[in-house]
């Protein structure tokens, strides 16, 4: 969540709403931003053409990242029945609510690899950056010998043995 804010404060913020817009189109298709873009209104696709490349670069990143956000809480609230255990930044507890418990961001040297071995399923939604790749998680958690359920992307039945040394889902 953190990341997020930082990416939307570099925006201008009459054009935040566009960011939340476009971020919502890309979820919904999972199209590439530019489309999505392309598919806004005509003041509006106007407005972001005629941004510098540079202010072009942050809002295409906070839309990213925004995007990445919703999908990562959409896997989240589908989880909610099982009740998993949430670690991240602080900016999470908003979205959690009162009811769960939000635990501390975890030392990726320190901690992690313990951690994975500590539980039954680790979770793993890839960034929206990655379209067909995998997220190092999908190394890791395996290399800890612990079990990964993990969105399905173009590479992972490249790498891995779907179905035995991962099992992946389609949608959350």
């Amino acid at each position: 969540v953190e990341p997020v804010n930082d990416r939307m404060s570099k925006v201008e913020p009459d054009l935040r709403h566009l960011v939340e817009k476009t971020a919502q189109a890309v979820l919904g298709s999972r199209a590439r931003i530019e489309d999505c873009i392309a598919g806004l209104a005509e003041p509006d696709r106007s407005r972001l053409a005629r941004l510098d490349p540079a202010r072009k670069i942050d809002f295409e990143a906070a839309v990213l990242w925004k995007t990445t956000l919703l999908y990562r809480w959409s896997c989240v609230e589908s989880l909610g029945p099982f009740e998993p255990r949430i670690y991240g930044d602080p900016g999470w507890k908003a979205l959690l609510g009162q009811d769960q418990t939000l635990f501390p961001s975890l030392d990726y040297y320190r901690e992690l690899p313990v951690f994975y071995n500590r539980c039954k399923i680790n979770f793993n939604a890839t960034s929206l950056q990655m379209r067909e790749a995998v997220n190092q998680r999908v190394f890791d958690v395996p290399a800890c010998g612990s079990f990964l359920l993990t969105d399905r992307q173009g590479a992972l039945e490249e790498l891995f043995e779907v179905g035995r040394e991962v099992i992946a889902f389609d949608d959350p």
